[in-house]
């Protein structure tokens, strides 16, 4: 390959030119502006930073800091090129005005610039999404703050989405990432998209022509042979496992990163989210991490003469660095710097292979920054059941790594149901060993989440593998246990009072103290009683049906009416005594 020996300027870089439009009206040539520094970064919203000789002593004043052309919101832009043959190379507007003032008697305006993604980022906010694709929801989001985007669709539409305490940015950043997208600020727009590394380079550098800087390094600690992504599938109770498929990206030099990844061993690397997640977005996830890595098998920065065509996103060809930095690289951020008459582009290739979400401080802090925040699960001791002075049903529990002395600090008690006046109510005992979480990682917003059993405070039910026994025991002795092996209720006080219900041996059974007992099974009803059987109905009657009736009895038997009294049979009767006497 032909090395090309100049940078593709428009025009001969002998003489460096630009325009800085403020609310698009050229700024006066007497402005005399000292530096320009532009910013651009994949993910990264772009920066701008003017620095313009102002400030007079003799006048005690600041002439251009007090006109209207930098006021914070303005809208900026610069073009840059040689001989007024110019690119725009930043859009944005005025966030920062400031002044410098230096013991050599120095003066200077500085104003800081920030293309108008930078509105995303402005405050943290929650929101539901339903049933959207997420490139809809990004462009939603932009649309709310009218910033021009343009956004490549992600295909999958998602039943449920929820953006927590997060920045737009954040969020759009994170899930874009996600997705194998990144994101750019380059002009006046937002594009959002995939990498192309099909593409043709946009320029060639070249070691010993072009390049004037060059810094570069191949680390073998960022490669993998294979990535995988594994998430918890509850639909299925089972683990979801995918392999990542790579994109190819281009990177520079010849030596592959499977070799790399062999440098610290070739396993593959597994990433775990236990949160379910859909198969297509569990794929995305993986290859958008295998790719990430991949870029950044070499990493570095190439200074030449400045243009505009380079940026993030686009491919530059690398020339004259031997075999094992030569090649097509992606570009990942340019910095443009114009001063004393010099325009020159700092370009970077390869990229960090951190997640957005490591490198940078996006999730809300605990405890909202009100109170240093209490990390994890608490253990405790219930020291009081009533006097909530707020009267919210709270209890009194004690955390011994607070205080093992002191009175405790009032908790709320999670429960399987709770309501006005309804719910399931089994508060713990006064010296129970429970533990506790805490909203939000408030230290005085304690949740009793449910209490624990030790060899000091043992289960009433001793643990088995096969666990056939679950129950409720109180401290009085009250028992309901289910046993799943026989199929049994038995629900016991500490009298002797019972009731058994019984599938294995088919039967239902009540009994008590007292030896009265009642017995249904197969065979029919059973009645005992250790005392005496009273049957009454004061303002009904008392029917009896069966078969037969036969009765038993050991002494004497008494009927008695009050009124009228029959004695039937449509068979024959017999009646026999020793003495019969009738009237």
């Amino acid at each position: 390959m032909a090395e090309q020996q100049t940078i593709s300027t428009p025009q001969p870089a002998d003489a460096v030119t630009f325009t800085i439009l403020s609310e698009g009206e050229a700024i006066p040539s007497t402005i005399d502006v000292q530096s320009i520094s532009v910013w651009h970064e994949l993910n990264r919203i772009s920066s701008a930073r003017l620095v313009i000789l102002d400030g007079s002593p003799a006048n005690q004043n600041f002439e251009i800091s007090e006109m209207d052309l930098f006021i914070p919101g303005k809208k900026i832009e610069i073009l840059a090129g040689y001989h007024s043959d110019e690119e725009k190379i930043f859009s944005g507007m005025v966030l920062k005005h400031s002044i410098k003032i230096r013991e050599n008697g120095s003066s200077q305006l500085i104003i800081d610039c920030r293309h108008t993604a930078v509105k995303l980022t402005h405050k943290v906010k929650s929101k539901y999404f339903y049933n959207k694709a997420e490139s809809d929801v990004w462009k939603e989001l932009m649309d709310q703050h009218n910033i021009t985007n343009e956004v490549s669709s992600t295909g999958n539409v998602i039943q449920q989405l929820l953006q927590y305490q997060s920045s737009d940015w954040d969020f759009i950043a994170t899930r874009a990432e996600l997705n194998g997208m990144f994101i750019t600020t380059n002009n006046n727009k937002v594009l959002i998209a995939p990498p192309n590394f099909d593409q043709e380079p946009t320029e060639t550098v070249n070691f010993g022509s072009t390049i004037l800087a060059f810094d570069a390094e191949i680390d073998a600690s960022s490669q993998f042979t294979e990535v995988t992504g594994r998430t918890w599938d509850y639909s299925k109770t089972e683990m979801t496992e995918v392999n990542a498929s790579t994109s190819n990206p281009k990177t520079p030099g010849n030596i592959e990163y499977e070799e790399l990844a062999k440098v610290l061993g070739d396993e593959p690397v597994i990433f775990k989210n236990s949160a379910k997640q859909p198969d297509e977005i569990l794929q995305k996830w993986a290859d958008a991490t295998l790719m990430r890595h991949q870029l950044a098998k070499v990493r570095g920065r190439a200074k030449f003469q400045g243009i505009a065509g380079v940026e993030p996103g686009k491919i530059i060809q690398l020339q004259g660095l031997g075999d094992r930095f030569n090649g097509k690289a992606f570009v990942s951020g340019v910095q443009h710097d114009i001063r004393r008459g010099n325009w020159y582009a700092n370009v970077q290739f390869g990229i960090d292979p951190d997640s957005f979400a490591k490198r940078f401080e996006i999730s809300e802090k605990p405890a909202a920054q009100m109170i240093p925040a209490v990390n994890g699960l608490q253990l405790g001791t219930v020291t009081q059941l009533e006097g909530d002075p707020e009267g919210d049903d709270r209890i009194l529990i004690n955390l011994p790594m607070v205080d093992a002395g002191g009175d405790g600090v009032w908790t709320r008690m999670a429960t399987y149901g709770a309501g006005d006046s309804r719910g399931i109510i089994i508060r713990p005992e006064i010296g129970d060993e429970v533990v506790v979480g805490f909203t939000n990682d408030d230290p005085n917003q304690p949740v009793l989440l449910g209490a624990l059993n030790s060899n000091n405070l043992p289960a009433p039910i001793e643990p088995s593998d096969d666990n056939y026994e679950k129950g409720w025991v109180t401290k009085s002795g009250i028992k309901a246990i289910i046993n799943d092996d026989k199929v049994s209720l038995n629900v016991e006080l500490p009298s002797g009072k019972k009731l058994l219900i019984d599938e294995d041996s088919d039967l239902i059974e009540f009994g008590d103290e007292h030896g009265n007992k009642i017995t249904m099974d197969q065979n029919g009803i059973s009645i005992e009683s250790g005392g005496t059987i009273n049957l009454k109905a004061n303002s009904g009657d008392i029917n009896m049906e069966a078969v037969n009736w036969n009765s038993d009895i050991q002494a004497s038997t008494k009927l008695n009416a009050s009124g009228a009294a029959e004695f039937s049979s449509s068979g024959s009767t017999v009646i026999k005594g020793s003495i019969i006497q009738i009237n």
